[in-house]
């Protein structure tokens, strides 16, 4: 019995780690795949290498995460240097360094409402924007369509990709991805308990149990990926 549920938690384990390189809730990024929540009651996040352009035209750099100020009804980012902390109203941007991931090799935020920095990662007819300065596609916190920024939420995009009808096709597909990927997660985490129980079906259970799990994992991912599929398609509509 030890044997088998030592080996079933080396399997849970093992697909925790693959679910983090699809990544975790909107907030400030960590690490890759992790993330820490925005309003996170510490003012802990990675640092970064950054060029800093104030308003008055001067330029320095600084290594330095976003420190968190405030409660969460009134928060506040600012990057810490060896002089003093840079609060987003001091700034006409700020560019990340250094970060070597496909064609970026930098990427810049500019102040948003006093209060934080945020960064283009795609732009187009419709544009996309992060609160952290990760080009990866891990999520979407604004939308830009004609009009200035908007909070993100999936009816907004919807409206936005409306008036192209294989876009909402390509966003609507995500749906199937979620009732697939869920399905055979709840599947693959079913098997455990009862090969932990049944002797006879240990064997057989256990060692499909990761992969199921993974590829159910992967297909969920993928079904969250279809928003920046479908405005990756609008915007090459002409």
């Amino acid at each position: 019995m030890l044997k088998k549920t030592t080996l079933l938690f080396g399997i849970i384990l093992f697909a925790y780690k693959c679910f983090a390189q699809f990544g975790a809730p909107t907030g400030i990024s960590v690490s890759p795949g992790y993330r820490v929540p925005i309003y996170f009651p510490t003012n802990y996040s990675v640092k970064y290498n950054f060029e800093v352009k104030f308003l008055n035209g001067t330029l320095d750099t600084v290594y330095s995460g976003f420190n968190i100020l405030g409660k969460k009804d009134s928060i506040k980012l600012y990057l810490h240097s060896k002089k003093d902390s840079i609060f987003p109203n001091e700034t006409e941007y700020i560019k990340r360094l250094n970060v070597r991931y496909r064609d970026y090799k930098s990427i810049s935020g500019f102040p948003y409402k006093d209060n934080s920095w945020v960064f283009p990662i795609d732009s187009g007819k419709i544009s996309w924007y992060k609160k952290d300065p990760d080009p990866r596609w891990t999520h979407i916190d604004y939308l830009e369509k004609d009009s200035g920024l908007q909070e993100f939420k999936n009816p907004l995009l919807y409206e936005m990709l409306s008036d192209n009808q294989e876009s909402i096709k390509i966003f609507n597909r995500r749906k199937n991805y979620y009732i697939i990927g869920s399905c055979l997660m709840a599947t693959a985490i079913s098997f455990i308990p009862i090969a932990i129980v049944n002797e006879d079906d240990y064997f057989f259970l256990a060692p499909i149990s990761a992969p199921l799990l993974y590829l159910g994992y992967a297909i969920f991912g993928n079904g969250k990926k279809r928003k920046f599929v479908a405005i990756r398609n609008y915007n090459k509509v002409k």
